[in-house]
């Protein structure tokens, strides 16, 4: 569509005042033409302006940034000031400077390490991480094994560059300890579900450990209808919640220690289980149960270790700082990041090693004999230089290969 200016203009130079007054042909070929060489230089300069306006880099408006060395930005946002490169804290965001506020900025400090919580009943995982974040004003902070609400135990938090190692404390040893309830089933097979089942079947001490072989070594484990596994892109509990509980396969696990440690009374015994990541203990309480003909549910859980770190490294939410909203924690409470790595097997590099390992290049084991820790090939190797942590690397065909730089 031309525009009204554009045919005033052409009724300048013609006479005509609208296109119904253009005669014959060439003079309604030549209105045309006008009003799309018009068009087509508008839409050109446009996009010239927007180009430019994209060139500009943002930066922060610290001490570093000489204001009196801005420029405006009239074509794309009117007085608004951008800066022309010499900040020297550069944010590298492509937006106007106003407030000096990054537009996305990551809230918190960035502290890292890792802290070990002894998680209270009641609370999820997720909540204790909230928590951990407000208290410490972190940017980052995830979790090293997910712990039920009703469980207690240690929860590792790992703040920073600590999550990259968040699946090396996952892989390692974690030992739990449970209070199985005997002759009652519910429907998440702990105290927090609803009741299925009753039995009067109350299995002796030596009934309960005939039945532990079965389940220790390499197993196959069917996980409660409760568990954040995926079903057809939809959680299990959730499917649960609402009566449709799925039928979920059988999942390989390993059991390295299940034993009975304490037969309370008749209704309940105290167990202690080593394992593996991916156990399910409720799974395992309810296993035990109907090996002894009768039915049974987690009352109570505690974890024991996770990886390297034992009950003696925990440290309680109020110890931490008080339940208040304007308390802060201290970042001394947290343990180095390398903590997490205590179990893998070091390997000592020179300063040139060093070097050439944290720019990604994998060093020759030629170069390494007689440094090289007893492991096989493709288990995780801890490669230190002077006391410091470079790093995660693997020894395959005759390689030292990085895997996680910290």
């Amino acid at each position: 569509m031309i525009s009204h200016g554009v045919w005033q203009h052409y009724g300048t130079m013609t006479g005509l005042t609208s296109p119904a007054r253009a005669r014959g042909w060439p003079a309604k070929m030549v209105w045309i033409f006008s009003g799309i060489r018009l068009a087509w230089g508008v839409g050109w300069l446009g996009r010239v302006l927007r180009t430019a306006g994209k060139q500009a880099v943002r930066h922060c408006r610290g001490r570093g940034c000489r204001l009196d060395a801005a420029r405006f930005c009239r074509l794309c946002k009117p007085d608004a000031i951008w800066c022309d490169g010499a900040c020297s804290e550069p944010q590298g965001r492509r937006a106007p400077v106003e407030t000096g506020v990054p537009m996305r900025r990551r809230r918190g400090r960035p502290i890292n390490g890792w802290l070990i919580v002894d998680k209270p009943t009641g609370m999820t995982s997720t909540q204790v991480v909230g928590r951990a974040k407000r208290l410490f004003d972190a940017q980052k902070v995830g979790h090293g094994g997910t712990l039920d609400p009703l469980a207690t135990g240690l929860l590792p938090l790992a703040f920073g560059t600590a999550t990259k190692t968040v699946p090396y404390v996952m892989d390692g040893t974690k030992i739990y300890r449970f209070t199985l309830k005997l002759g009652e089933s519910r429907d998440s097979d702990d105290a927090d579900g609803n009741v299925t089942g009753h039995s009067d079947v109350r299995p002796t001490d030596d009934e309960l450990r005939a039945a532990l072989p079965a389940l220790t070594g390499d197993i196959m484990q069917v996980p409660p209808v409760f568990s954040a596994l995926k079903v057809a892109g939809e959680r299990a509990y959730d499917m649960a919640r609402d009566g449709r509980p799925p039928e979920l396969p059988p999942r390989p696990a390993r059991v390295d220690r299940f034993e009975l440690v304490e037969r309370v009374d008749q209704d309940t015994a105290i167990f202690e289980v080593e394992s593996g990541k991916g156990v399910y203990m409720r799974a395992l309480a309810r296993d035990v149960a109907l090996a002894c003909g009768t039915l049974g549910h987690i009352i109570a859980l505690r974890r024991l270790r996770v990886g390297p770190f034992t009950e003696a490294d925990a440290i309680t939410l109020d110890k931490i700082a008080p339940n208040d909203d304007n308390a802060h924690a201290s970042p001394e409470l947290l343990r180095p990041v390398a903590t997490a790595l205590a179990d893998i097997p070091a390997l000592a590099l020179t300063a040139d090693e060093a070097a050439s390992l944290l720019h990604g290049q994998a060093l020759s084991l030629v170069d390494l004999m007689g440094r090289i820790p007893q492991t096989e090939e493709g288990e995780p190797v801890r490669a230190m230089e002077g006391g410091r942590v470079l790093g995660i690397c693997r020894l395959e065909d005759g390689l030292l290969r990085p895997v996680r730089i910290l």
